[in-house]
């Protein structure tokens, strides 16, 4: 019998339908890796994964490895964006690409928490002690090749 293959994007779809509603929130691949440059900058892609039923919204946030704080050495493009709802017909989750570019700053590696963060949505109607935001993020190093 042959089975089809599912996505990365079909596969969290499904680990995220077997979650409680509450906790079924976005991801970000892949969740830890390591970027080898020539030069002082290098570029950093991530994508980032939501199963919701309604469109979403997140901020991308880039803190220093070591002590969370936000980071000055890296820009997102976006660094906002909308996930639309999932398409009921699809085990497939909705999936926005992430680019980020690291400066290394003159030190042969950097160290980064690259985060994608919910967006309350702002709804005069909507108690806001009642909105659930979530955070996840990817652990980076971006390295210097040595000659």
């Amino acid at each position: 019998m042959h089975r089809p293959m599912m996505t990365k994007a079909g596969i969290c779809a499904f680990a995220l339908l077997c979650l409680p509603a509450a906790a079924a929130a976005h991801a970000i691949f892949p969740g830890d890796q390591t970027v080898m440059t020539l030069g002082d900058r290098a570029f950093v892609r991530l994508q980032a994964v939501s199963d919701p039923r309604d469109a979403s919204t997140f901020a991308v946030e880039i803190f220093n490895f070591e002590d969370w704080t936000p980071s000055r050495l890296a820009v997102a493009t976006p660094e906002r964006f909308v996930l639309p709802p999932r398409d009921p017909q699809s085990l497939d989750a909705s999936e926005r690409s992430i680019t980020v570019l690291v400066d290394l700053n003159g030190k042969p590696m950097q160290r980064l928490r690259i985060c994608t963060k919910s967006v309350a949505p702002r709804d005069a109607l909507r108690a806001r002690a009642t909105t659930i935001t979530t955070r996840v993020c990817a652990n980076v190093t971006v390295k210097r090749f040595s000659a």
